[in-house]
């Protein structure tokens, strides 16, 4: 009963050594990935323009799109218009905001948006950038909502809808 005791004894000893060692291990990036995979769920309509990667890829069924998040609070992405139609953005009302702010003073929404071209025909792309956006170090993960109202012109009647989603990646440097 005794040798029992201790025996349960050292075996508690012995997790709680492992713990603290994989505790710091952890702190100190171990098992933190180099590369952050980058992901993006919605954009039925009006998505972000991309291409997949599977070779050699720790991520799998990744997403690879350009799109820059960069610490000083910029962004540039580029979608791509996949109707069959033309449409036209309405870059004033696109938002783009942060599930988190990097700083708790910071506001979690971009303050200025703009898209390079406004009227779209089907499968052309567009630059979306973005400024005032929270700040972050580069490395750090975002998740962002983005919503692009638009309109589109069916039979001379005029209808207002939006497409959006969110992404996630690494923030990178300027």
């Amino acid at each position: 009963m005794v040798y029992s005791l201790m025996k349960k004894q050292h075996i508690v000893g012995l997790l709680a050594f492992c713990a603290v060692i994989l505790t710091s291990l952890f702190q100190l990036g171990f098992f933190t990935s180099s590369h952050t995979c980058g992901h993006m769920i919605g954009f039925a309509k009006i998505m972000p323009y991309s291409y997949e990667t599977q070779l050699f890829d720790s991520c799998p069924r990744r997403v690879d799109f350009p799109r820059n998040v960069y610490s000083n609070g910029e962004i540039s992405m580029v979608f791509q218009n996949s109707l069959d139609m033309e449409i036209e953005l309405i870059p004033e009302n696109i938002s783009i905001q942060f599930s988190y702010s990097f700083d708790q003073n910071e506001s979690k929404k971009c303050t200025k948006t703009t898209a390079d071209k406004a009227e779209l025909s089907g499968g052309e792309k567009f630059e979306l950038s973005a400024s005032g956006c929270p700040k972050g170090m580069a490395g750090d993960v975002y998740d962002i909502e983005i919503i692009i109202p638009y309109s589109i012109e069916i039979g001379g009647i005029e209808s207002i809808h939006r497409d959006s989603g969110f992404l996630r990646g690494p923030i990178t440097d300027r």
